[in-house]
């Protein structure tokens, strides 16, 4: 899964992704993002990719009961093809998270060890997401979930799932919603490579979703082996 991730490059989003922002626009450099937070996406939107402000945690447009929902932060691939109303959300709901890596914890006997995952010299990539817009009489939510898939050999070492990371070719088609070969778009939804990646430990202090500052991303120096 994906519960935490980080985005501090956010001056580089209109070149990174040919995308429009907003004057209104603002959002600070998140060491430490956490569901429930408002976070830059990029969608689609009359032929322009475009720059929103949405919440993590898919609150969809068919809930009932907004007390009682628990909003998805994270949506299977598999789920495309097993509920229909996610596959759905492939015609015309898709967007990409901008990130400079996430958090993932290795769970061992007593306690849970954090690492960050990154691309090389942490450069500034993407999950594949779903979004959605939720209206009653009081309230409009829009929010988004990233879409995980199997890991790969070095995540499988701490988890049995990994967040969708997309090159730039498969950016564009992710946000083509004219692109509608959905099954497709499906097969995609791989493990990123194993090579291009960096792992590494951090501090626990990143345990608590309140923490958001550059130490936090910082290797944690200790005696033991790494596990990688």
């Amino acid at each position: 899964m994906c519960g935490r991730f980080i985005f501090f490059e956010v001056d580089k989003i209109p070149d990174r992704f040919d995308a429009i922002v907003e004057k209104t626009f603002n959002f600070s450099p998140n060491y430490n993002i956490s569901p429930g937070q408002d976070v830059p996406i990029i969608i689609k939107e009359e032929k322009f990719n475009k720059v929103k402000l949405m919440r993590w945690g898919l609150t969809p447009f068919w809930v009932k009961n907004l007390k009682e929902f628990k909003p998805f932060i994270n949506i299977r691939k598999e789920s495309f093809l097993t509920k229909p109303h996610f596959y759905r959300y492939l015609k015309n709901r898709r967007c990409l998270i901008p990130s400079n890596g996430f958090y993932e914890w290795k769970k061992e006997e007593k306690t849970k060890t954090p690492y960050l995952i990154t691309l090389k010299d942490m450069e500034i990539f993407s999950f594949a997401g779903i979004f959605d817009i939720y209206k009653d009489e009081e309230n409009e939510i829009m929010s988004f979930a990233i879409i995980t898939t199997e890991p790969n050999n070095k995540i499988k070492k701490i988890h049995d799932r990994m967040p969708v990371i997309l090159d730039k070719e498969r950016e564009k088609m992710w946000l083509d919603y004219e692109y509608k070969d959905y099954d497709n778009l499906i097969k995609f939804l791989t493990p990123y490579p194993d090579d291009l990646l960096d792992v590494y430990e951090v501090s626990t202090l990143v345990n608590n979703p309140e923490s958001n500052y550059k130490e936090l991303i910082l290797p944690y120096k200790k005696d033991k082996n790494n596990l990688f």
